[in-house]
């Protein structure tokens, strides 16, 4: 059996191989891929030749060892096993295409595995419904790994075979890692209703192929790769929700305890990204929340509404799904419905959105569902959902986050690792040294731009926004061909220089703004080009003017801004491009009419303020004007945000005209709660009205900083560290010193330095203290604080601490906190830790001498936590022990046989499969009292034995409830 699934598995490497090469060289002999041979004849020298045959026999054996451990082959007789393997052998084998034709048919998604399934048909009708499943998903297992092999490759060349024998070679990495969700997939649907098996297994093999690669901008550039595999280079990014504690939360636990969850962010901030993750992590999700689930990926833009979704997908991957499909996953409560883009459709249109989720919903009843449905939005959008549901907004990457983009973006665009990483770290290390350009870098679109910017030239990269897209046009639309020495077939198109070129585009922009979409239909745009050309002397050729398609399609095929997505369609490559270009165009043809009633349109918000960069100070000043004007009338604050982001934008106004903005910023500061939301879309032109004012009182400064913490990723660090620095004074309450360290965390040691915040933080901190000696603070406040010369004195006083990560840490922030920090808290006797995720957490007790009492509220790694604790507490000392976790799956009375001294010992453990061993309590010699609150289940099955201690150990006080459901 084993000799039949490694011949099934060097065949397909064969194939694979063969395939991308595309019959351009061939070492095949009698069916099998000559090695030695392929090696020679590229220069492998002994070792790269040795690494290159183990590669291969490393990837034989993950090919096989995944098979086997999993069901696919299991529950017939093994001789039936092994007539199934060589029909299978045989079928691939007969499958008479060249290597290049295959390659065409995979690339045009023309499936591999039926080309192998009409081999054997007559064979199979022989076959019972168990055999013939298990060789149709045998064959789908086979096709699926040639078809992720090839795609997983650079284009071939001589230069690119040193992916095969690299030592850690990215492509045979890349399809070991794929063939568990290869196998998740043709698994999946082994229990669904037979009308639908086939076509969701292929429907979720399509998805599993198709949406793993992203369009990573400036990657285009690369002759060889295009695009990038999502499942490796996901950078996972943090949101705020928008409610009244603005938590930060890390991307992928939002749909953790929301059914609907509305993601908002600005242009390029990775909404789009983060949808196609969650596709691909359906596959891969080891929590269990999207387990089980569909995933039905929706470009809003590309629907015709009302929304149907059997029709968008036949529209989108060309495939019918089965009448009432749709229906059954709704039923059956196995829905992943992921509606990207609500800003890029109309407002009619949205509604019919909102309408067709609630209709969803409401099919579900009073149930709990496991179902779950994802909005992304631009922050503009309003969301109108009645529904119970979680809202978010995206933060910007922080330095750690941008540093792993750049180092992404390099090693997707250079094969070779080592070169990719010396350009990487010296991009990176530019944008940690520019406050300005960190602060662009912070979304992933513009972050691209800077590397694809940094990759073609060694020129300064701009720090306007601006200036940074005009770059990236004229890199897109006239370098990249100049370099490649890339001309037009037709005289009259290549004598359009770059200003011509991006005259057309701002015309095609400016048309699609004006109808507000950002996909439309090929002959739309033609006609629209046409009318132009015929009033323009930009093209002369009347063949061209009477006919725009060549030049249509040459702004498509060679600009590298225009694309046409799917046949017959055309939009930008990013609508960030579209507004940019369209801006440009209202500027250039003094277009001010298009302000009228488009101020305040969600469609038209960037491109309006984007003018504003280029208007001179009397145009920006009167559009200015008019505004305010208005938004004196008729108090809309809308008008009055977008007044602060264009003045924000633009290059010069009046003084007369900022002052009265600014006397209106300054009437809605301190903020109440309802407004938070829409005073962050002020932007960062009301920083400076945010600082603290001995005036306010503790919610008027929580407002205030929940309007920072969605502002400052867009502002230089000096003016944001100014700004939150004014609220580390020592009448500012604990919770506000701890939000404050969280949002400055990040900012680089020198600016924190300059400001003298660690010595702010540590004024903070002495006055929270409170008058019994609790000191309530955070992992990032300890980590700023720095203790100064001769006021070490000031904390010892302190008995408690508590430490509350409600604003997250980095955990390697914890075990190096300042020696004198902690040195200052040598009194402390007990200690509480809030949201413990690692034991890393606890190595700053260890540096605590006198702890005794230790309260532990545990998040994650419980059981690695617990094993631990004994290496950072002093065990002699430690009287009192408080363990709170919901996951920990066992617990035994000897995991804390060496607190000899204990006397209270209080457990919370919610996990109803805990495992548990309570029967020697005589261990602890001191012992004094017991509580245990445990999950119901564990409770029934524990109570009885409660009685027996309580008489057995009489000196010991046990009390035990259990968390209710």
């Amino acid at each position: 059996m084993e000799e039949l699934l490694f011949k099934l598995a060097e065949l397909g490497i064969n194939i694979g191989i063969r395939t991308w090469m595309k019959d351009k060289e061939t070492y095949v002999v009698n069916n099998i891929f000559e090695i030695t041979k392929f090696a020679k004849d590229f220069g492998c020298k002994f070792l790269e030749k040795t690494q290159l045959v183990n590669n291969i026999e490393q990837y034989k054996i993950s090919f096989v060892s995944h098979l086997e451990s999993s069901d696919m082959i299991k529950g017939i007789p093994e001789e039936r096993q092994e007539v199934i393997l060589n029909q299978l052998l045989k079928d691939v084998q007969s499958v008479n295409l060249s290597s290049s034709e295959l390659a065409k048919k995979i690339l045009e998604d023309e499936k591999l595995d039926s080309l192998i399934l009409v081999k054997s048909e007559n064979e199979r009708k022989n076959w019972d419904e168990k055999e013939i499943g298990i060789y149709t998903n045998l064959v789908r297992y086979i096709s699926d790994n040639i078809t992720v092999f090839f795609r997983s490759l650079p284009d071939y060349s001589s230069e690119s075979i040193k992916v095969l024998y690299q030592e850690n070679s990215s492509a045979f990495e890349e399809i070991t890692k794929r063939l568990d969700s290869i196998i998740a997939v043709l698994l999946s649907a082994n229990d669904i209703k037979s009308d639908f098996r086939d076509y969701e297994i292929n429907y979720k093999r399509d998805i599993n192929n198709q949406i793993n690669k992203i369009e990573l901008f400036g990657a285009s550039l690369s002759r060889s790769i295009k695009r990038y595999e999502i499942s490796t280079s996901y950078i996972e990014l943090s949101c705020l929700s928008d409610d009244s504690e603005g938590k930060k939360i890390e991307m992928s636990r939002l749909l953790d305890d929301n059914v609907i969850t509305w993601i908002s962010g600005e242009a390029g901030s990775g909404k789009t990204t983060f949808v196609q993750w969650l596709t691909r992590q359906q596959f891969e999700d080891a929590s269990g929340t999207l387990s089980d689930l569909v995933p039905i990926f929706v470009k809003l833009r590309m629907c015709d509404f009302p929304l149907n979704i059997g029709e968008y997908l036949y529209k989108e991957y060309n495939c019918k799904c089965p009448e009432g499909w749709i229906d059954y996953l709704i039923d059956n409560d196995k829905i992943l419905l992921l509606l990207d883009g609500m800003d890029e459709v109309s407002r009619a249109d949205r509604n019919d959105v909102y309408r067709f989720v609630e209709n969803i919903i409401d099919k579900f009843g009073t149930k709990r569902i496991k179902s779950r449905i994802v909005i992304t939005a631009r922050p503009y959008i309003e969301d109108l959902f009645d529904l119970d549901h979680g809202k978010y907004s995206i933060m910007h990457m922080n330095t750690k986050n941008i540093e792993k983009f750049v180092f992404h973006w390099y090693r997707t665009i250079i094969e070779d690792a080592d070169l990719a990483r010396e350009k990487a770290e010296s991009l990176f290390g530019v944008i940690r040294k520019s406050g300005e350009l960190k602060n662009i870098a912070g979304t992933p679109l513009l972050c691209a731009m800077i590397c694809a910017l940094n990759y073609v030239s060694n020129e300064t990269i701009p720090t306007n926004r601006n200036e940074l897209y005009e770059k990236c046009c004229q890199m897109l639309i006239e370098d990249r061909d100049k370099e490649r020495r890339i001309e037009a077939d037709n005289l009259e198109i290549r004598k359009l220089d770059y200003t011509k070129k991006t005259r057309l585009l701002s015309i095609i922009s400016l048309y699609m703004l004006t109808i507000e979409k950002t996909e439309i239909d090929k002959q739309v745009i033609f006609d629209e080009l046409k009318k132009y050309l015929c009033n323009s002397t930009i093209i002369s050729d009347a063949s061209i003017i009477d006919d725009p398609t060549v030049l249509l399609d040459y702004l498509v095929r060679r600009t590298g801004i225009l694309r046409e997505p799917t046949k017959g369609k055309i939009d930008f490559i990013h609508k960030t491009f579209m507004e940019f270009l369209g801006a440009k165009e209202i500027v250039r043809s003094n277009r001010w009419d298009l302000f009228n009633g488009n101020v305040t349109r969600p469609f038209w918000k960037e491109t309006i303020i984007m003018c504003f960069n280029d208007m001179s100070q009397e145009q920006a000043t009167k559009m200015l004007r008019k505004i305010i004007n208005e938004y004196s009338t008729t108090k809309n604050q809308e008008l009055l945000f977008m007044a602060s982001l264009c003045a924000q934008n633009s290059s010069d106004i009046e003084i007369s005209i900022k002052q009265k903005i600014d006397r209106e910023i300054k009437k809605l500061i301190p903020p109440v709660w309802g407004m938070i939301n829409s005073l962050s879309a002020a932007g960062t032109y009301i920083l400076p009205f945010l600082e603290n004012n001995k005036k306010y009182n503790d919610e008027q400064r929580g407002n205030c900083i929940s309007v920072l913490s969605r502002l400052l990723y867009d502002e230089t660090e000096s003016e944001a560290i100014r700004v939150l620095s004014s609220y580390l004074t020592s009448d500012c309450s604990a919770e506000i010193i701890k939000n404050v360290s969280y949002l400055l965390i990040d900012y680089p040691n020198e600016k924190l330095e300059e400001y003298s915040i660690g010595e702010l933080v540590f004024n903070g901190l002495e006055g929270i203290i409170t008058s019994d000696g609790i000191c309530n603070t955070s992992w990032a406040a300890l980590y700023l604080c720095k203790v100064p010369e001769g006021r070490a004195s000031h904390l010892k006083g302190v008995k408690k601490i508590e430490i509350n990560n409600d604003y997250g840490s980095d955990i390697e922030e914890t075990d190096i906190i300042d020696s004198n920090t902690l040195l200052a808290f040598s009194e402390v006797s007990s200690i509480e830790i809030i949201d413990i995720r690692s034991d890393k957490e606890l190595s700053c007790i260890k540096k605590l001498p006198n702890i005794e009492s230790v309260s532990l509220f545990i998040n994650e790694n419980a059981t690695e936590i617990l094993v631990s604790l004994p290496r950072y507490l002093n065990c002699k000392k430690i009287k009192d022990i408080s363990l709170f976790s919901m996951d920990l799956d066992i617990v035994y009375l000897e995991d804390f046989k060496e607190f000899q001294n204990i006397e209270f010992l209080s457990l919370g453990l919610g996990n109803r499969m805990l495992e548990y061993n309570f029967e020697r309590w005589d261990i602890f010699p001191k012992l004094k009292q017991v509580y245990l609150c445990i999950d119901q289940d564990v409770f029934s099955d524990i109570y009885e034995s409660v009685e027996r201690w309580r008489e057995e150990y009489k000196y010991i006080h046990f009390d035990i409830s259990c968390f209710e459901k």
